[in-house]
């Protein structure tokens, strides 16, 4: 019977795992429940039925059926606790799985405690990239920013700063922004915006571009600088009419006559908060 597993679920994990090539999620799916069957047969907390719980929540992940991925990792995980099945390279996918699931929906608690698990694992996963591991700890600092943890987020961030803008760009430079914003650093915040600016122009990256004169033209509003958020505004909307589209147009015409009446007003408008 194990033999028989062993076999079924590599002919299955060949499948997900090929380079270069696309399956169809659902057929895998079902015959990876066969599989899990087969699994209990074994041993309901096998080691065999921890690692096709574990494929299955992998497929799920792929097809964005996030709530099931989540689940079938979790049940995965408990296995291991009750067991001791699973290595660490599979614990650092389980709980990466886990982590990008809840972030999809929005459960940024859940995510943060397990993208810190997979951030203390990846040293154990072979084949991960820099860029990979990069992307495991930038979305740990996202995630710790969305439930308010902006000191240990602006943390995460700087300790990832210079190499994650040499291989993701401007991304970075926009979470410390927000980090720094919402600790009421706003020079420091500006300083990044500035930089995320200066990336963004030579790489012709006209969305982050625009982005980032609106999120100065913000910060100078709500510092009180009314002539410097008027001048980022108006350079926006003369981009727009230049290089953009009528959907870049739109946008930057409207924020412009919002700026127009916030100044008028006392209300500050909404930015860098997210």
């Amino acid at each position: 019977m194990q033999q028989e597993f062993a076999r079924r679920l590599a002919e299955q994990r060949s499948i997900v795992y090929a380079e270069g090539t696309t399956f169809s999620g659902s057929a895998v799916f079902v015959a990876l429940k066969e599989i899990e069957q087969l699994a209990r047969q074994i041993d309901e907390n096998s080691r065999e039925r921890a690692e096709v719980l574990a494929l299955m929540s992998e497929v799920q992940r792929r097809r964005h059926e996030w709530e099931e991925a989540i689940l079938l990792a979790q049940q995965s995980l408990a296995i291991r606790q009750r067991s001791g099945a699973l290595s660490e390279p599979q614990l650092f996918d389980l709980h990466y799985a886990i982590a990008d699931g809840a972030q999809a929906t929005g459960d940024f608690d859940t995510a943060v405690r397990h993208y810190r698990q997979a951030v203390a694992l990846m040293a154990t996963k072979p084949g991960l990239t820099e860029a990979q591991r990069l992307g495991v700890r930038q979305s740990l600092g996202r995630c710790l920013h969305e439930i308010a943890a902006y000191d240990e987020a602006l943390s995460v961030n700087r300790s990832i700063a210079a190499d994650a803008e040499a291989a993701f760009g401007a991304g970075v430079l926009n979470n410390l922004a927000q980090n720094e914003y919402m600790l009421g650093n706003f020079s420091a915040a500006e300083a990044h915006l500035q930089r995320r600016l200066r990336l963004a122009r030579p790489m012709q990256k006209l969305g982050i571009e625009l982005d980032t004169l609106f999120q100065l033209a913000v910060l100078a509003f709500e510092r009180g600088r009314i002539d410097e958020a008027r001048h980022w505004m108006a350079e926006r909307l003369d981009i727009a009419r230049a290089r953009g589209d009528r959907f870049d147009l739109k946008a930057a015409e409207e924020s412009n006559a919002e700026l127009d009446h916030r100044i008028k007003g006392s209300d500050a408008l909404k930015g860098l908060q997210g």
